[in-house]
């Protein structure tokens, strides 16, 4: 009797695919993989900001005008103190928002943020947790606010 709930293998032998054919050389006008990118940066972008940026970085098989692959704004406001209905933390409450501009995908987005952006901002959280000493600023907090186009 047969296991109508199982797939069945093939009876014989599969091989697996061979592709003889070899990859095309690459042009000497190429740049080689480990060429620096070019990349545009401009501090200072919000004024009432603690810090800001603005990053531009350039893909590097793309040509033309429009040739930019990334464009990154990030604002850092704090530390500032935090409200005192606030319970008392003896570290800095950090809090990251990672955004994709609406346009920047070919499905447009929409305002609000989705679970692609809410898990960047914890990546980008936890990545910086590493670099702020906290326990300079107790009762205080940061915030980082980043938004991107792809």
């Amino acid at each position: 009797m047969t296991d109508r709930r199982r797939i069945n293998g093939p009876v014989g032998t599969t091989l697996p695919p061979v592709f003889d054919s070899p990859p095309p050389p690459r042009q000497s006008a190429e740049k080689p993989e480990n060429a620096i990118r070019k990349i545009f940066l401009k501090p200072g972008v919000t004024p009432s900001a603690s810090g800001s940026a603005y990053l531009e970085l350039v893909s590097p098989d793309a040509t033309g005008p429009s040739s930019t692959s990334l464009k990154l704004t990030c604002t850092v406001h704090g530390p500032r103190a935090l409200p005192r209905s606030a319970p008392f933390s003896p570290h800095v409450i950090l809090t990251t928002h990672v955004k994709y501009a609406p346009f920047a995908t070919k499905h447009r987005r929409g305002y609000l943020r989705d679970s692609s952006e809410r898990d960047l901002g914890v990546h980008l959280e936890t990545a910086l947790r590493g670099a702020i000493i906290a326990d300079r600023w107790p009762k205080s907090g940061v915030d980082i606010i980043t938004a991107g186009i792809p």
